[in-house]
């Protein structure tokens, strides 16, 4: 399925942040593929290459490590919160949103880039967060979903935070009903997700 459908390998996202980082102050413009699939059709042994591929011992300790993170996911949650107080009333607001995401993505670039950071330490008004979409999009999925939602997070949501970065770089996303809302919520208020189409999982019942 994967070499006769379009299908492609698309950048991590440490990639993806390291880009966004070179075209600051600029927006981030590079291709989102990493390899298309396809190409394995026209590669001497490109489909066995694929199953040894999707077989190998190096694949299944990387789905193990996703596990672990998953489990550890209720935990990382409850230290942000410990980090991030609820507004004057007791209560996680809508207004709260952009601060958590700022907050967030000086925290993941202190993590890599702190280099980039410290630059603009002497004049910050040169700083431009919302450059860092792929930070972005997974802050204000976390904060619409489990802070302002007070949902406790399930093993199984670690996946679909793992894909976040990638889609305010894509024109269309379809998804599951519930994350579909969220992103929704998340377009409503901000503009993060300005250039992706959100769709849920009917979209797709139109291709049956």
């Amino acid at each position: 399925m994967l070499v006769s459908l379009p299908a492609a390998i698309i950048k991590t996202w440490d990639a993806v942040l390291d880009e966004e980082v070179a075209a600051h102050p600029g927006l981030r413009a590079d291709t989102l593929l990493a390899y298309p699939l396809n190409a394995l059709i026209i590669e001497e042994g490109g489909p066995a290459k694929l199953w040894d591929f999707l077989s190998s011992h190096g694949l299944g300790q990387a789905r193990q490590g996703q596990r672990e993170a998953a489990s550890q996911l209720p935990a990382r949650l409850a230290l942000l919160k410990s980090n991030f107080p609820p507004a004057a009333n007791g209560k996680y607001t809508k207004d709260q949103a952009p601060l958590f995401a700022f907050a967030l993505t000086i925290q993941w670039l202190s993590a890599r880039h702190r280099g980039f950071l410290q630059q603009h330490a002497a004049d910050v008004t040169q700083f431009r967060d919302t450059v860092f979409k792929s930070v972005r999009v997974y802050a204000y999925l976390m904060y619409y979903k489990y802070y302002l939602g007070g949902r406790t997070p399930e093993p199984s949501d670690f996946g679909d935070l793992s894909h976040l970065y990638a889609l305010p770089y894509c024109p269309i996303v379809v998804v599951e009903r519930d994350m579909a809302n969220v992103l929704r919520q998340i377009q409503r208020h901000d503009d993060v997700l300005a250039s992706t189409e959100v769709q849920d999982i009917d979209f797709l019942k139109g291709f049956g």
